[in-house]
């Protein structure tokens, strides 16, 4: 295949892909949510395509296509942000002054709820903070886990720094933003992570994950663990390949071809968390 003919076919595929999202973005909520997967799906298939084939752009088409893809990106993610699912889970964790001690205690008779942030701050406090809303807590140098018998739509995490997050199944897509230094474990349909320093994200997912200005990363197989989470992946209808989580989109990668982002554990490495080390 010649290059002006990859280039022309590669623009057609994803100017048609802009006119289906442009479309969809006119169709009312249920319609939207039905057909946003596959769009997104069609979207990472269409960078892979243009990451495989980089031999055959030239530098002047490189760039055009990465502006294009970039457009498609917004456009879907205009979609999502409209969205806004009923049933979601979101940390928006930002910085505030330290707390007392007495301040953060526990009433002792509290009965922790079935959905629910573990914060785990130093080895002699432990803080359990309920009814999961979008208010902001202070979690630096935490375990954070949502230690629950169900599954999540939709799973948002910001702005966390040297803490251990852990989750069940989340039906749809999981956004991860602005964590430095932290662990996390989850499973989604498809794990967009961005802006994001050295991190280990023990992941599972059928579509694979997407790494945008993010550095220092490693990328490693699911391994969180409780009773009644085979259930809970048959619920979400998430089955996925053994080897999903080797699946990384480096879009950073389209302006740096030589720049390193991210990196596998060994396949044999059951460390940073799962069953072990669960509370």
């Amino acid at each position: 295949m010649s290059t002006h003919t990859f280039f022309d076919n590669m623009q057609m595929k994803v100017k048609s892909l802009q006119q289906e999202i442009q479309n969809l973005a006119d169709c009312e909520k249920p319609v939207q949510l039905k057909n946003i997967v596959n769009l997104d799906s069609i979207f990472m298939s269409l960078c892979q395509e243009t990451s495989s084939n980089q031999r055959l752009l030239t530098a002047y088409e490189k760039r055009k296509m990465n502006i294009l893809l970039d457009e498609v990106h917004e456009g879907l993610q205009n979609i999502k942000d409209k969205l806004q699912p009923t049933r979601k889970l979101r940390w928006d964790i930002t910085r505030k002054d330290k707390v007392s001690q007495e301040e953060r205690k526990v009433p002792e008779d509290m009965v922790p709820s079935s959905q629910q942030i573990e914060t785990v701050s130093d080895k002699s406090a432990q803080v359990i903070i309920q009814n999961l809303t979008d208010e902001t807590s202070d979690v630096t140098d935490s375990l954070v886990s949502v230690d629950k018998r169900g599954w999540t739509r939709d799973c948002q995490i910001k702005n966390l720094r040297n803490c251990k997050v852990m989750i069940g199944p989340v039906q749809t897509a999981a956004y991860i933003q602005e964590c430095i230094d932290c662990v996390v474990c989850v499973a989604a349909q498809q794990i967009r992570i961005h802006d994001c320093q050295r991190c280990v994200f023990r992941v599972q997912s059928k579509q694979g994950s997407i790494l945008e200005r993010s550095k220092d990363i490693v990328f490693g197989p699911y391994n969180y663990e409780y009773p009644g989470i085979e259930e809970d992946f048959q619920q979400v209808e998430l089955y996925c390949e053994k080897d999903s989580w080797k699946k990384v989109r480096d879009f950073q990668f389209f302006s740096n071809p030589k720049e390193n982002n991210w990196s596998l554990v060994e396949e044999d490495d059951d460390s940073f968390c799962g069953r072990n080390e669960r509370r």
